[in-house]
């Protein structure tokens, strides 16, 4: 049945089927776009719900909390994530070892962070008591997070289907309680408890299928020189995160503090609309990076070709969300989320042409770890960052949230694809990254070559 059904994905967005790895990888990314697409309709229509029912000044409040509580989230994730499934990949026998160790490594970052978000917003904001509870209850979160862990042993055997189900029933009790409290027309604080609650219940939700699956949290054993060794690796990615969360972020809390909350409000709305496509390349660059580090050690011609063909993939379609979405991004804003919001709608035609370098950046990711590349990841992040703070310095003041959408599509590119040119050991991968973004011409020519 599984062959069957592969047999009609189209060519421009697959590999080619061969042996049960590939089956297993295409099985995977069917579960997390499942997944995705419940978060996409459903979180969706959550997301419109609350923004309607607060209007852009409250959403904008909220918004605003949500990214200054994110600022700290690299501190908690401690840049493991892709390190975390290589090492399980490469030593399946010391998966206690490496996941006991990750966990209490990033339970102190989680803790850590906390403590400094909680005093960050006591200095920047000592007058403002509904920010400080906000920020200061969303924060607790980062905590928690350290259970993500477990999501990296999944990611690792390809095995997602048991984290989609796992945290689509989170999603989906946090969901109808967000819509009671919209009904019941709760307050602010209540929806930011259901928030913080819905960050804990999807970190720790894991634990049940993996016990299920044979293992216990109890095995789990920290080993000072294999914490050591992780964190020896994975400080230049720890970073390179803060450089991605401040490019990712720091438009709304500048927009924040330059404008004010209503123009968070619209931003955030626009850029909800954009971001929510991400879950793509993520899926798909998670699924297929055990399959490239394989690939890398028995073929790199074969090793190549993957990389190419993923990058291909990634840029087609990050293009045709793009595309669609600029034509019709006003009417849709209003039609969603109301007139109020109108705003909104040029503010995301801009936005959403990001998409196209961070469909990409999901697979030079995994590239820059398979290629222990760890240095160049922190600075193009880092020169990313500092791209998208200077250019809102000068242009939200004078365009606003049209003009932080701007910096974010220029900072983007230069991060993720401009930056590539300059480094020697990267220059083949913007090759690749130049052919993929022509991709649908390349396909023109060739159909043109063989009708003739």
């Amino acid at each position: 049945m599984k062959q069957a059904w592969i047999q009609f994905l189209p060519k421009s967005l697959r590999y080619k089927i061969e042996g049960r790895d590939n089956l297993q990888i295409i099985g995977n990314i069917s579960w997390l776009f499942a997944e995705r697409g419940l978060q996409m309709s459903l979180g969706l229509f959550v997301s419109i719900s609350i923004a309607r029912y607060l209007g852009p000044d409250k959403f904008g409040i909220l918004s605003y909390a949500l990214a200054f509580s994110a600022l700290m989230q690299p501190l908690s994730a401690l840049g493991l994530n892709a390190i975390l499934t290589r090492d399980i990949v490469r030593e399946p026998d010391a998966k206690d070892e490496i996941l006991g160790t990750a966990f209490i490594l990033r339970f102190l970052g989680g803790l850590l962070s906390y403590l400094i978000l909680i005093s960050l917003v006591w200095l920047l904001h000592p007058d403002d008591s509904v920010a400080r509870l906000l920020i200061t209850i969303l924060s607790i979160g980062n905590i928690f997070r350290a259970f993500g862990v477990i999501d990296f042993w999944f990611q690792s055997k390809v095995l997602s289907k048991y984290v989609v189900i796992s945290k689509s029933l989170v999603l989906c009790i946090s969901s109808a309680i967000k819509l009671t409290l919209i009904f019941t027309q709760a307050s602010l604080n209540a929806l930011i408890i259901v928030l913080t609650a819905e960050q804990i219940l999807a970190s720790i939700c894991l634990i049940v299928p993996y016990h299920i699956l044979g293992n216990s949290l109890i095995n789990w054993r920290f080993q000072f020189s294999r914490g050591k060794s992780l964190l020896s690796k994975s400080w230049p990615l720890i970073l390179s995160s803060v450089g991605t969360i401040i490019y990712l972020k720091i438009d709304q809390i500048m927009l924040g503090e330059m404008i004010g909350k209503e123009a968070v409000g619209n931003y955030a709305v626009a850029a909800k609309i954009s971001e929510i496509w991400y879950f793509i390349p993520t899926a798909v660059a998670s699924s297929v990076f055990p399959s490239l580090l394989k690939s890398r050690e028995n073929n790199i011609k074969a090793y190549k070709n993957k990389l190419q063909k993923l990058y291909d993939n990634l840029a087609c379609l990050a293009l045709l969300i793009a595309l669609p979405i600029t034509i019709v991004s006003t009417p849709v804003i209003t039609m969603l989320y109301g007139e109020v919001f109108r705003e909104a709608g040029l503010i995301l035609s801009i936005h959403i042409w990001a998409s196209v370098f961070i469909f990409m950046r999901a697979a030079l990711s995994k590239w820059l770890i398979a290629e222990d590349l760890y240095v160049f990841s922190l600075v193009t992040h880092g020169l990313g960052a500092i791209v998208n703070a200077l250019l809102n310095l000068f242009l939200i003041p004078n365009f606003g949230g049209i003009g932080a959408a701007i910096a974010t599509l220029i900072s983007y590119a230069t991060a993720s694809y401009f930056a590539l040119f300059v480094h020697s050991r990267t220059v083949e991968t913007a090759r690749m990254m130049t052919l993929a973004l022509i991709f649908p011409v390349r396909f023109l020519l060739k159909k043109t070559a063989k009708l003739s």
